[in-house]
C-alpha cells in the first residue's frame, strides 16, 4: 500500500515536471496591455530603422557641399604645386645644377665614409687626432652614468629646498622666542641646532653631488663639441644641397599632406574623420565680437572659410572685367576642368582671393580675419556652412535667378534678422567701426549716401545720432563756445525770418508747388502733386496757406537803398573772374546736363543753387546787400564774404537780375480762394482736436484770413514740419517731424515685418520683395508708393507726407547704403576704429573742407597715377637679392597724353618730399625708389657682398642715384601699358573753367595746352605740401583774416584772386591749420625756427650776407621786395609774393626743397629753378641753406633804400 502510494506521487511529480516544461511559469499573461511577441518585433525593426537612419547621417554628412568644394579647391591646388614642382624639377634636372647636385651629393657621400678614418681636429688649442665612431661610442658609454649623476643631483637639490625652509622657519621660531623670553626657548633651541645640522649636512650633499655631475657633464659636452667638429664638413654640405632642392622639398611635402593619397583617404572617411581629417570646418572665433541669439549674446563664430578657401591667397585674384582668374595656371585649370559655364562661375566666385587684401582679410591688411571674421562686414549666419542657411543676398531679381540655376536648394531665409547685405550695399558696414569719419577709404558708396543724407538734408526731419541740430535760434547758437558750436549741424534750408525782404509772396507760392520748375537741381524736395495727391483745388489751397502763414510770421530787416545803376557786363566778368563757378552755376550755356544712367548727380556735384533764373526771384536790394554781407541775413549761411566793393556788389546784382526763367515766370500764380475748400480743410484739422460740435463753432467765428493763417499753421508745423529745415519765428526748438534713424530701432536693424509695405509687396501682388533695403529705395524713388489704394481707405490726415526730393536711382542706393548702416550692432572697444592725433586732425579738417567747398578751387593733389614697377628687395637670411613686381602710386601734372604715353610735369611726394620711382633703361619699366633718411640720398639698387662658401650677405651697399639720374626720371614719358589707372585731382572742380576763361581773355587759344602754360599763378593755389610750406600762426591768421599774398593779382581787374572771408571760427581755423600738418605728418604746432635765434644768425652773418646780395641781384626781377614792385612791370601776371612775408610765412625746410627744384612741388609754376652759385652738390646745398637763413632773418636788415646791383647784374 506504501508503495503504491509512494509511486502514485512519483507519477503526478513526473507529470507536474512534463507540464512545467510545456508551459513556462509566470505572471498571468492577462496582467500586461500588450503582446510580448509583437513587442519584440517593433523593437527590432524601430532599431533597423535607428539604424538606417544612423547610417543616412554618415552619408549625408560625409557628402556634404562643403566638403565638395574643399575637394576641388585641394585636387586645384594639388594640381598647381605639381606644375610647380615640375617646374622646380627642370630647373634641378638643367645640366649645371645637376652637376653641382651630384658632386655635393659625392662629397656627401665621401665625407661619410671617412667617419671611421682617424681625423685632426684643433680643440683648446690643441690638434688631436680623433676617430667619429670611437667617439661615438664614448659618448654612448657615459649616457647613462651622466644621466644617473644628473638624477642624484636633481634629488639633493630636492631635499635641499626642504631642509632649508624647516631649517629658516626653524631660525625664525628661534629668534622670536628669544626676543620675547618665551618659556619654550629650550624646546624651540634644540629644534633649531637639529635642523642648523641637517642644513649643513645637506649642503656638503648637494655640493658633492655637483661635483660628481659636473665632471661627467663636461667630458660629454667635449665629446659633443669634438663630434660636432668632425661632423662640420656633413653640416656644410647637407645645408647646401638642402638650399637647392629647398623648394622640391616644400612642395612635395605639401602634396603629401593634402594630396589623395591613402593616408589622407582613411583620415577623411566617415567616422575616422573625426580625428584628424584634412577636409574639415575653417572657422574663426571672434570673443570679442557677439551675436545675438535667443535673447543672448554669444561670441561671433565665422565659418565662412569652409567654402571660400581662397578667400585669403593671392594667387586666387580675379579680373573682375572679365571674371577669370589672373593666374595664367589657375584659369586654364578651370577652363579645362570645369566646361559648363555655371559652374565655372559658381567656383570661381567661391575659390577667388578677396579683391582687397591690401585692406582686407589677410594678416598685414588692416582688418585681419582672425580678428574681424566676415559677417561683421558681411552680416549672414556665419556659423552656417550651405549657401542658403548662410543667407546670402542676390543683388539683383536677375542674379537670385542666376543662384537657384546653379543652386538647386537655394532659398533665402525671410526670417533671418541680419541676412547678408547685397555686393551693392556692402558699405554699409563700415559705420560700426567708423561712425564719426567724414570719408571712409574705398568705401565710395558710402561716403556718397552720407554727403547725400547732408545735402539733402535728412537729418532735420529725422533725428540722427551724429547730426543734433540747435534747438534755438541761431542768435543762440553763437553764444556757445565753439567746442560746443561744431557738434550741431545747421539747418539744411535757409533761414525764413525774414522771407518779406527777399522774394513776393506769388513767387513763394509757384515756388512751393514746382520748386524744379523753377530750379531743375534744387535740393528743395516736392510736397505736392504727387501719387496720393488729393487734387490740385485741395492742394492750391493748402499751399497759398502756408506762403501766407510763413509771410505772416516773417520779419523784416533794414537796408540802405541803391540809387545807382551797375555794369551788367563787369558784373558778369567779375562773376567768371571771382570763382562764383565754384560753387554755382551761372551763365549762358553753364547749366550741366546730368545723365541717371552714368550715374550723375546734381546733389553731388552742385554745392550752391543755381543762378540762372535768380532775377525772376530777387529784388535788388536785398540781393545787393546779400552779396554784401550774406551773414546779415542769415547767420549760419555758407555763403563767404568776397570782401567786394559798393561797385562789384552792385554790378554783380544787375548782372544776376538779368537771369530770369521766362517760362517760370508765366506760370500762374496764387489762385483765388477757393472758400469751401478752405471750410473743408480748417473743419478737417479743427476735428482732430475737438468735437465735430465745438470744431464747427469754431470754424463759423474765423474770418477768411484767420482760417488761412491756422490751417498754414497745421501744415507748416504739424504736418509738413517746415521747420526743421527752415528757421521760422517761434518754433526753433521743435524736433523733426520724421522717425528716427538711428538709436533702439535703428533703420538698418528693424525687422522686416515692421516696414509698412502697403498694397506693394510681391505676397500682395505688387512688385517690391520685401527686404529692407527694398523697401528703403522705393521708398526714396517715390515717398508715397506705399499709399497706393489706400486713398478711398485712409483718412486724409493719415496718408504718407514724405516730400519727393526726386532722387535718381544711383542716389537712392548710395543713399540706402548709407540708411542701412545705421544698425543697433555693438561692437567692443576692441574693434572700434580710435582715431589718433593726427587722424582726429585729418577727419575734423576734411568737414570743415567739405562744408566750406574748399576743394571746389583749390587742388589738394595733382593727377594720381598708379603703375606697376619693379621693387630691389633684399633678403639678408638667404642672401638674396631679388626684384618684385608691384603698383606704385605717384603724383604728376598730366600735360599731354598720345596713344602710347602719358606725358607729365613730375612732382615729388608731397608727405615726405621723396620719390616714388624711376626710369630704368636697362628694363624699360619703372624702378621703385628708395630714400636713405641718413645720409638723406635716394638710391635705386643694392651693391651685395657674399660670402663664397656661405652664400650669405656681408655686405650691403646702396645705388644712389646721380642728378643725371633725377633729370633723365621726370623726361620720360609714362608709358600707358604700365599705368593701372590714372586719378584725377583732388578738388580744383573749377580749375579748368577758370583756366579756359582767362586763356579766351588774354587772346588764347583754350584748346591748344601750349597756350594754357603759364596760366598757373592766375588760379587759385595748388595746396599740395601748405603742411610742410607755411608757418601755423600765419595760416591760422590767414584763415581768420585773408589777406593779399600777390598784391599784383588781388588788384588786377584781369584775375581778380581773392580768398573769400568764411568768417571761420577759432576752432575751425585750429583744426584747419592741424589738418595740413598732419597731412604732411608734420609736427603741431610748428612754432620753434632754429635759424631766426640771434646766436645762430651772427654764426651765419657771412654767408646769410652773400645769399642777401643773390636775392638782390636775382629774385627782386620778379618778386616784390619789402612792398616795392619788381622793376618793368611788363608781365605783372606772373610777379611772385612779396619775400619780406616769408619770414613769417614760410617753414625754412620747405625752402629748401622749393629752391632746389620748384617744379617738383608745383608742376607749372612760373617759379624758374635757381642758378645758384656752387660747382658741388654740396655747395649748392649750403648756398640754399644760407638764402633760407636770409629770408628767415628779413626783419634784420633795412629793406628802405634802393637796391644797388652789381655791376655784373647790370651788365645783364
Amino acid at each position: 500500500m506504501a508503495e503504491q502510494v509512494a509511486l502514485q506521487e512519483k507519477a503526478e511529480g513526473s507529470s507536474q515536471s512534463k507540464d512545467t516544461k510545456k508551459k513556462p511559469q509566470g505572471a498571468d499573461p492577462g496582467e500586461y496591455f500588450y503582446n510580448q511577441r509583437n513587442l519584440h518585433i517593433v523593437f527590432f525593426v524601430s532599431c533597423l530603422l535607428m539604424f538606417l537612419g544612423y547610417l543616412l547621417i554618415i552619408y549625408f554628412d560625409y557628402k556634404r557641399e562643403w566638403k565638395v568644394y574643399q575637394e576641388k579647391f585641394y585636387d586645384m591646388e594639388i594640381a598647381k604645386v605639381t606644375y610647380e614642382k615640375e617646374r622646380v624639377d627642370a630647373v634641378l634636372r638643367n645640366e649645371e645644377n645637376k652637376k653641382k647636385l651630384d658632386e655635393l651629393n659625392n662629397a656627401l657621400k665621401q665625407a661619410n665614409a671617412n667617419l671611421d678614418k682617424p681625423v685632426v681636429i684643433r680643440y683648446d688649442g690643441i690638434d688631436k687626432n680623433v676617430v667619429y665612431s670611437e667617439l661615438k661610442k664614448e659618448r654612448e658609454s657615459i649616457e647613462a652614468d651622466l644621466y644617473n649623476k644628473q638624477q642624484l643631483y636633481n634629488f639633493a637639490k630636492g631635499d635641499y629646498q626642504s631642509i632649508k625652509y624647516e631649517y629658516e622657519e626653524a631660525s625664525h621660531l628661534y629668534e622670536e622666542a628669544e626676543k620675547q623670553q618665551d618659556r619654550r626657548l629650550p624646546s624651540f633651541e634644540a629644534t633649531y641646532l637639529n635642523k642648523k645640522k641637517a642644513f649643513e649636512e645637506v649642503v656638503g650633499i648637494v655640493n658633492k653631488k655637483k661635483a660628481e655631475f659636473d665632471e661627467v657633464d663636461k667630458k660629454a659636452k667635449t665629446l659633443d663639441e669634438q663630434m660636432d667638429m668632425v661632423l662640420s664638413k656633413q653640416k656644410e654640405l647637407k645645408a647646401m644641397v638642402a638650399k637647392i632642392t629647398e623648394d622640391r622639398d616644400a612642395i612635395q611635402l605639401r602634396i603629401d599632406k593634402e594630396g589623395r593619397n591613402f593616408a589622407n583617404i582613411v583620415r577623411n572617411a566617415p567616422i575616422i574623420e573625426m580625428f584628424s581629417p584634412s577636409i574639415k570646418v575653417q572657422q574663426v572665433m571672434l570673443p570679442n565680437l557677439l551675436d545675438e541669439f535667443h535673447f543672448t549674446k554669444v561670441a561671433k563664430v565665422d565659418r565662412c572659410q569652409t567654402c571660400h578657401m581662397g578667400i585669403s591667397n593671392l594667387s586666387y585674384e580675379v579680373d573682375e572685367k572679365i571674371g577669370e582668374f589672373k593666374d595664367s595656371f589657375i584659369s586654364k585649370y578651370f577652363k579645362e576642368k570645369f566646361s559648363n559655364e555655371d559652374d565655372r562661375k559658381k567656383y570661381t566666385m567661391l575659390f577667388k582671393a578677396h579683391p582687397r587684401l591690401d585692406l582686407y582679410v589677410s594678416s598685414s591688411s588692416k582688418h585681419p580675419i582672425d580678428r574681424f571674421g566676415c559677417t561683421v562686414c558681411h552680416e549672414g549666419d556665419g556659423r552656417s556652412t550651405e549657401f542658403g542657411w548662410a543667407v546670402h543676398t542676390p543683388d539683383s531679381e536677375e542674379q537670385e535667378k542666376e543662384w537657384k540655376r546653379r543652386n538647386k536648394d537655394y532659398e533665402h531665409r525671410h526670417l533671418w534678422d541680419a541676412p547678408m547685405l547685397p555686393r551693392k550695399h556692402i558699405y554699409s558696414s563700415c559705420r560700426k567701426c567708423h561712425s564719426g569719419e567724414v570719408e571712409i577709404a574705398t568705401a565710395d558708396d558710402y561716403n556718397k549716401g552720407m554727403l547725400l543724407f547732408e545735402r539733402a538734408g535728412c537729418y532735420a526731419c529725422h533725428k540722427t545720432e551724429g547730426y543734433a541740430i540747435f534747438q534755438g535760434a541761431e542768435e543762440d547758437k553763437r553764444k556757445l563756445s565753439d567746442n560746443e558750436q561744431k557738434n550741431y549741424y545747421r539747418r539744411p534750408g535757409p533761414n525764413l525770418k525774414f522771407i518779406k525782404d527777399k522774394v513776393s509772396e506769388e513767387w513763394a507760392f509757384k515756388w512751393m508747388k514746382d520748386p524744379k520748375g523753377f530750379r531743375p537741381t534744387t535740393r528743395m524736395p516736392k510736397f505736392f502733386e504727387q501719387t496720393n495727391s488729393r487734387g490740385k483745388d485741395i492742394e492750391d489751397v493748402i499751399a497759398s496757406s502756408m506762403v501766407k502763414y510763413i509771410f505772416n510770421l516773417s520779419g523784416s530787416r533794414s537796408y540802405p537803398d541803391i540809387s545807382l545803376g551797375g555794369d551788367v557786363k563787369k558784373g558778369e566778368e567779375l562773376v567768371q573772374a571771382l570763382g562764383c563757378r565754384a560753387c554755382h552755376i551761372v551763365g549762358a550755356g553753364e547749366d550741366r546736363i546730368y545723365d541717371p544712367a552714368k550715374g550723375d548727380s546734381a546733389y553731388l556735384s552742385e554745392f550752391g543753387p543755381n543762378l540762372n533764373n535768380v532775377g525772376s526771384k530777387l529784388n535788388k536790394k536785398w540781393l545787393y546787400n546779400w552779396l554784401k554781407e550774406p551773414e546779415h541775413y542769415w547767420k549760419d549761411t555758407r555763403m563767404p564774404s568776397l570782401r567786394l566793393t559798393d561797385e562789384e556788389a552792385l554790378n554783380i546784382s544787375e548782372y544776376l537780375l538779368t537771369l530770369k526763367s521766362n517760362t517760370f515766370d508765366k506760370k500762374p500764380g496764387v489762385p483765388s480762394l477757393n472758400e469751401n475748400v478752405l471750410n473743408n480743410l480748417v473743419l478737417e484739422q479743427l476735428q482732430l482736436r475737438m468735437p465735430v460740435v465745438d470744431a464747427e463753432g469754431k470754424l463759423e467765428v474765423m474770418n477768411t484770413t484767420d482760417k488761412e493763417l491756422y490751417l498754414g499753421e497745421k501744415m507748416v508745423v504739424n504736418y509738413y514740419g517746415c521747420y526743421a529745415c527752415h528757421e521760422l519765428k517761434g518754433f526753433e526748438k521743435l524736433p523733426g517731424i520724421g522717425v528716427e534713424l538711428s538709436g533702439s530701432q535703428a533703420i538698418g536693424s528693424k525687422a522686416v515685418n515692421k516696414f509698412d509695405f502697403g498694397n506693394m509687396s510681391i505676397h500682395k501682388g505688387g512688385h517690391i520683395p520685401e527686404t529692407r533695403y527694398n523697401w528703403l529705395f522705393n521708398k526714396l524713388n517715390n515717398p508715397r508708393i506705399y499709399d497706393t489704394g489706400k486713398l478711398e481707405s485712409t483718412l486724409p490726415t493719415d496718408l504718407l507726407r514724405m516730400p519727393n526730393f526726386g532722387f535718381t536711382d544711383s542716389e537712392a542706393r548710395h543713399l540706402v547704403t548709407f540708411l542701412m548702416s545705421m544698425t543697433t550692432h555693438e561692437l567692443s572697444k576692441e574693434n572700434l576704429k580710435e582715431l589718433s592725433p593726427d587722424e582726429g586732425a585729418l577727419n575734423r579738417g576734411r568737414r570743415i573742407i567739405r562744408d566750406s567747398n574748399c576743394k571746389a578751387c583749390h587742388r589738394f593733389s595733382l593727377n594720381t597715377f598708379v603703375v606697376d614697377a619693379d621693387e630691389v628687395v633684399l633678403n639678408k637670411d638667404k642672401g638674396t637679392v631679388s626684384v618684385n613686381s608691384k603698383q606704385v602710386a605717384f603724383e604728376a601734372k598730366l600735360k599731354l597724353e598720345d596713344d602710347e604715353n602719358y606725358y607729365i610735369d613730375w612732382a615729388i611726394g608731397h608727405s615726405t618730399l621723396k620719390l616714388p620711382v624711376i626710369w630704368d633703361d636697362a628694363t624699360n619699366r619703372y624702378k621703385v625708389v628708395f630714400y636713405d633718411e641718413n645720409t638723406k640720398r635716394y638710391y635705386k639698387d643694392f651693391s651685395v657682398s657674399k660670402d663664397e662658401k656661405t652664400g650669405k650677405v656681408i655686405n650691403v651697399t646702396p645705388i644712389y642715384l646721380s642728378k643725371d639720374d633725377l633729370e633723365t626720371a621726370i623726361q620720360y614719358p609714362i608709358p600707358k601699358k604700365q599705368v593701372r589707372k590714372v586719378l584725377p585731382p583732388d578738388g580744383g572742380e573749377i580749375f579748368n573753367h577758370i583756366l579756359r576763361y582767362k586763356a579766351v581773355k588774354a587772346g588764347k587759344d583754350p584748346n591748344n595746352p601750349a597756350d594754357l602754360l603759364g596760366f598757373e599763378t592766375k588760379l587759385p593755389p595748388l595746396l599740395r605740401t601748405e603742411g610742410r610750406k607755411v608757418q601755423t600762426q600765419w595760416l591760422f591768421n590767414f584763415l581768420k583774416n585773408p589777406s593779399d599774398i600777390r598784391p599784383n593779382l588781388s588788384n588786377n581787374t584781369d584775375i581778380n584772386i581773392r580768398m573769400p572771408t568764411f568768417g571761420f571760427t577759432d576752432e575751425e581755423a585750429v583744426s584747419l591749420t592741424r589738418y595740413f600738418s598732419a597731412v604732411d605728418r608734420e609736427g603741431y604746432p610748428y612754432t620753434y625756427i632754429e635759424e631766426r635765434g640771434d646766436r645762430y644768425f651772427l654764426g651765419r652773418k657771412p654767408q646769410i650776407e652773400i645769399a642777401k646780395k643773390f636775392v638782390e641781384d636775382n629774385c627782386v626781377k620778379c618778386h616784390y621786395y619789402a612792398g616795392k614792385e619788381p622793376p618793368g612791370g611788363e608781365d605783372r601776371n606772373n610777379w611772385g609774393p612779396d619775400l619780406d612775408k616769408s619770414e613769417q610765412r614760410l617753414s625754412p625746410l620747405w625752402l629748401d626743397a622749393w629752391f632746389t627744384n620748384p617744379a617738383l612741388i608745383y608742376p607749372g609754376t612760373t617759379m624758374p629753378r635757381p642758378e645758384l652759385p656752387g660747382s658741388t652738390e654740396e655747395e649748392q646745398r649750403n648756398f640754399r641753406k644760407a638764402m633760407t637763413d636770409y629770408l628767415m632773418n628779413f626783419h634784420r636788415y633795412d629793406h628802405t633804400q634802393p637796391i644797388q646791383q652789381s655791376t655784373q647784374q647790370q651788365g645783364k
